[in-house]
C-alpha cells in the first residue's frame, strides 16, 4: 500500500467532484475518472491507458499485485 498514491487518487477524486458541482466552471459538462491499480506494473499501466484512449474503458488489469513466492 502506498500511501502517497492513494493520497492523490482521493486528492484528484475530490478535485473532479468539486468541478462537477460546480455550475460556473464547465456547464453541461460532467468529468469522470477510473482508477486502476496497476500494482508499479508499466505493462499493465500501458494496457489500461491504451483502452481508456481506445474508448473501450472496461478493466484490462486482472491477477494479483502480490509477488509470486521464490
Amino acid at each position: 500500500f502506498n500511501l502517497r498514491e492513494f493520497q492523490n487518487a482521493q486528492t484528484m477524486v475530490f478535485a473532479i467532484e468539486e468541478i462537477n458541482n460546480r455550475t460556473d466552471i464547465l456547464p453541461g459538462i460532467n468529468l469522470g475518472y477510473k482508477i486502476y491499480d496497476t500494482c508499479g506494473s508499466v505493462e499493465k499501466t500501458t494496457r489500461a491507458s491504451l483502452s481508456l484512449i481506445n474508448g473501450h474503458g472496461e478493466n484490462t488489469t486482472s491477477g494479483s499485485c502480490s509477488k509470486p513466492e521464490t
